[in-house]
């Protein structure tokens, strides 16, 4: 990767504030790429919110048909070139950033990492991502 993407890709993690990025779905990486307009941010936030819902209250295929349709509708509002072109770039960066971390040798990180600890700390930081999007 260019550094040009290195550096976007380490300022949307340094804006999430996470060492894991495994259980954080895609979409919702969309909010920070810096791309989407208020009125784009508050659409996704929206099908983000009826997909939690979903996954709250509903069995394992109605989430896969859920999130299916989720998607097309987030395609069809974005425009689905330019959907297609903020999923792969979303995607790389997160490609990008598992394989650094897991290639890292330093001791510290290993050390520092805990599921546990990453778990609470994604839905602290998911929480108060969308009280501010709330606001």
């Amino acid at each position: 990767m260019t550094g040009k993407v290195d550096k976007r890709n380490e300022k949307l993690l340094s804006n999430i504030q996470l060492d894991n990025f495994d259980f954080l779905e895609i979409p919702e990486l969309y909010i920070y790429s810096g791309e989407l307009t208020r009125k784009e941010i508050a659409y996704l936030k929206e099908r983000l919110e009826e997909m939690r819902r979903v996954r709250e209250n509903c069995d394992y295929e109605s989430q896969v048909r859920m999130r299916q349709a989720n998607e097309r509708d987030i395609a069809h509002f974005f425009g689905e070139m330019r959907y297609r072109r903020l999923q792969l770039r979303m995607q790389m960066n997160l490609k990008e950033y598992c394989e650094r971390f897991l290639e890292s040798s330093e001791d510290e990180v290993l050390a520092r990492f805990s599921l546990r600890r990453t778990m609470r700390q994604l839905k602290r930081t998911l929480s108060r991502w969308f009280r501010r999007l709330n606001e």
